[in-house]
């Protein structure tokens, strides 16, 4: 075999092997993209902000969701333990911030025209919350007071009953009113 065979040959394994890797970085970059948006409709708004430490409602269903997710990462992975799997997480968390506030990571380092003080990406945040997001955050946050005025003695009979409407719309939503 002459040296321009075995470059040759070398250079198509390698072609090959450069043709898989894309490929499969396209199709993970769409899953991770796709999990984003899903986990946008799913968990309350800013849920991408809840650090490893963090305490509390939705920080319970951010690490319940990402234990889930680190799980299906080590299953699927041939070695049966994927190698780091706060990476994708932590991509997976920077595609829903940006899906949620209209705004990409390269938009933010371009510097733009604004004064800075951040009010146009929160009016732009506010158009680009899918409905269901809203009426999770809307109905969790009806639900939280009505559960205080009923623990608290001060919730009158029809308020009552509204919060009873209001947690079978949480339930459907997908929602599981004990971990609220």
């Amino acid at each position: 075999m002459t040296i321009n065979q075995v470059v040759s040959a070398v250079s198509d394994i390698v072609k090959a092997a450069r043709e898989a890797a894309a490929s499969a970085a396209s199709r993970t970059y769409g899953a991770e993209r796709e999990y984003s948006i899903a986990l946008n409709s799913a968990l309350p708004e800013g849920w991408y902000k809840v650090e490893h430490k963090d305490t509390g409602a939705v920080a319970e269903l951010v690490h319940a969701e990402k234990k889930l997710y680190f799980k299906a990462l080590h299953d699927k992975h041939p070695a049966g333990k994927y190698p780091n799997p706060s990476v994708p997480w932590g991509r997976v968390r920077k595609y829903a911030q940006e899906e949620a506030t209209g705004v990409t990571e390269s938009a933010n380092e371009g510097g733009g025209a604004g004064d800075g003080d951040g009010e146009e990406g929160d009016v732009n945040a506010r158009h680009t919350r899918s409905l269901t997001l809203r009426m999770t955050e809307e109905l969790t946050t009806l639900w939280k007071a009505g559960r205080k005025a009923e623990k608290d003695g001060t919730i009158q009979s029809r308020e009552a009953e509204s919060l009873t409407h209001i947690g079978a719309a949480l339930q459907a939503m997908g929602l599981d009113l004990a971990s609220l």
